[in-house]
């Protein structure tokens, strides 16, 4: 593999040095189904009226901010630490850092190559290096890189929305949420769903239909707790993406498969778990909507 070298490509500058003030690098070892007393009644008891939406972004940033190497047995890799920050801000309060290989980048550049070649003709990708990828000069280059790749993709409308680039994001943590939701193990799955939710409204901002489907999912898990006050304040959200969406955009208030993540794991049990709270949360929606007209 590119990133599996020895030790004779790791050169002292690599380690514990720093570029441009920005860029840091050092070295790091690193060795069901849902409850059946879930009745609609009372999760609508746990639901609550919804505060004012806050706008969603305008755009995002990528910037690599560390790298550090990783040893795992007889290999080692790059890891690049790479935070996703609000456009035209002094002072993001809420800044998303992912760490990713360059094999995680590869994927990505493939996957989208396939998918959508006229459209990544003009993207430029660093190409693998047989030697010398530990070295402080060529993780510089290849960061300023993969800042730019990604910039350009999330700058291209048609490249932003494929399932492939947010899978790249939040994909794997995703999953990982849905199968602990699966197995209910709901204490497990609540920060799983709170870290992919923050990188899903950064790139994808506050209404997507995905941040509500989280959002469901999260509600599900502190329903299932017994954490009612928590359970509240995610389909108070929930239901503010419902309402700034629409309920006639999302089938009137069903929600269909097109409206879900695809993400493999979510089978039909989550799919049954999330469908049940956004029926509450569009139950809702419809009703206040039914309540205004009558008052008109």
């Amino acid at each position: 593999m590119e990133e599996d070298l020895t030790d004779a490509d790791l050169t002292d500058d690599a380690l514990e040095s720093s570029i441009s003030g920005k860029l840091l690098f050092s070295e790091d070892s690193r060795n069901a189904s849902f409850p059946r007393d879930m009745s609609t009644g009372n999760l609508e008891a746990a639901l609550g009226k919804p505060t004012e939406p806050s706008p969603g972004p305008s755009g995002v940033t990528f910037q690599v901010i560390n790298v550090r190497i990783v040893r795992e047995g007889h290999h080692k890799y790059v890891l690049y630490s790479i935070v996703i920050l609000k456009a035209n801000s002094c002072l993001d309060e809420d800044p998303i850092v992912i760490d990713r290989r360059y094999s995680d980048f590869e994927r990505l550049n493939q996957a989208l190559r396939k998918k959508s070649p006229l459209l990544m003709r003009g993207i430029a990708f660093p190409k693998k290096k047989i030697t010398g990828n530990f070295k402080s000069e060529t993780i510089a280059v290849r960061s300023r890189a993969f800042e730019q790749f990604l910039t350009h993709i999330f700058s291209t409308d048609s490249l932003r929305v494929l399932t492939e680039f947010s899978d790249f994001f939040y994909g794997h943590t995703l999953r990982e949420a849905y199968q602990k939701l699966v197995n209910g193990a709901y204490a497990e799955a609540i920060p799983l769903f709170k870290t992919s939710l923050g990188v899903q409204r950064k790139l994808q901002g506050d209404f997507h239909h995905h941040v509500l489907t989280t959002l469901c999912a999260l509600t599900a898990c502190a329903y299932s707790l017994e954490r009612f006050e928590n359970a509240h304040l995610f389909s108070e959200s929930a239901l503010e993406c419902l309402e700034a969406a629409g309920v006639s955009t999302m089938s009137d208030g069903v929600l269909t498969d097109a409206d879900l993540p695809s993400v493999d794991c979510i089978n039909d049990t989550s799919v049954k778990v999330v469908r049940t709270v956004f029926s509450v949360v569009a139950a809702k929606v419809i009703v206040r909507v039914q309540s205004v007209t009558e008052q008109l």
